[in-house]
């Protein structure tokens, strides 16, 4: 029996979205000094082309691992040099990936609903199992490890990865595209039911509470909305279209920054620890690279 069971909780939104009078946000370049996230690198992906998921981190080794989705593969990337060091190939659709840091292994979830675990000494693959359909957004469960992994046509998998046997299996009403974790609690974002808090049509990003799922308030956002990180008070939404929206809850909507990007580069990971973010951009009219931006000194 799993003592630590998690509670999962849904956030129904409204059908159609009323926005704040909040200005416009002010648009600026990575590499402007007034920028709240300043451009520190561009790591060119060698060889990679399609959509790029998501990205998972071994900070104790400087290590960054990168689904690429349309290409069939994971990067391992080597920070403190900023290349590529190693690619697992052959998988399908890889979508979602995490590091277990208490195994050093990784997990990639795939679209043909396998699961793959690797040791992420060698990226050697010591198990597998199969969800049946569309395994996707995989989080850790810091309290005891274990993998949780959004899958098929509604359900999250909860995985213990010391012997990759599933645990036990949650159904939701539809598609979990992506959740967060936080203590006993998941908040689940189920497109096709509407359960969302960043909006794509109209763009719209909304702050509710987490108890009842009240809306607090709802600002204007970029287009394409994919990820949402917070950094203390601070909210930074990735969006396809080409920007990140850097911004704080009212009264200080004045603050609200839209920085540029590049077009499609809607999937990233934010690092308290190393205090930065850092944003996968495919190739389209450019080569295929990870961005990373570090938080400016004075905007934290």
């Amino acid at each position: 029996m799993w003592r630590k069971a998690l509670r999962f909780v849904g956030i129904v939104s409204a059908l159609s979205v009323a926005t704040s009078c909040s200005a416009a946000p002010r648009v600026v370049a990575a590499t402007d000094p007034s920028s709240p996230l300043k451009l520190e690198r561009i790591i060119p992906l060698p060889g990679v082309s399609g959509r790029i998921d998501h990205l998972t981190l071994d900070t104790a080794h400087g290590r960054l691992f990168v689904a690429e989705y349309g290409n069939g593969t994971v990067d391992e990337i080597d920070l403190a040099g900023g290349r590529p060091i190693g690619r697992i190939v052959g998988l399908h659709e890889p979508q979602g990936v995490a590091y277990l840091d208490r195994l050093n292994e990784i997990v990639v979830a795939c679209g043909d609903g396998s699961v793959h675990f690797y040791a992420a000494s060698d990226r050697r693959e010591v198990a597998q199992l199969d969800l049946g359909d569309d395994a996707d957004n995989v989080q850790i469960d810091s309290r005891n490890g274990h993998v949780i992994i959004g899958f098929g046509g509604g359900g999250l998998a909860i995985i213990d990865p010391a012997d990759a046997q599933i645990l036990s299996r949650v159904s939701l009403a539809g598609h979990p595209e992506g959740f967060r974790l936080k203590g006993s609690r998941a908040w689940i974002n189920i497109p096709d039911r509407g359960a969302i808090v960043a909006y794509r049509v109209p763009a719209a990003l909304q702050r509710r509470e987490a108890d009842t799922g009240n809306v607090i308030e709802t600002l204007p956002a970029c287009g394409d909305a994919d990820d949402l990180f917070l950094d203390g008070d601070r909210q930074y939404l990735i969006c396809g279209a080409g920007h990140i929206d850097v911004s704080t809850p009212s009264p200080a909507h004045d603050a609200s920054v839209r920085v540029s990007t590049a077009p499609g580069a809607r999937t990233g990971l934010f690092s308290p620890e190393l205090e930065k973010l850092f944003i996968a951009v495919p190739a389209r009219g450019q080569p295929a690279a990870i961005w990373i931006l570090a938080a400016a000194v004075g905007h934290r």
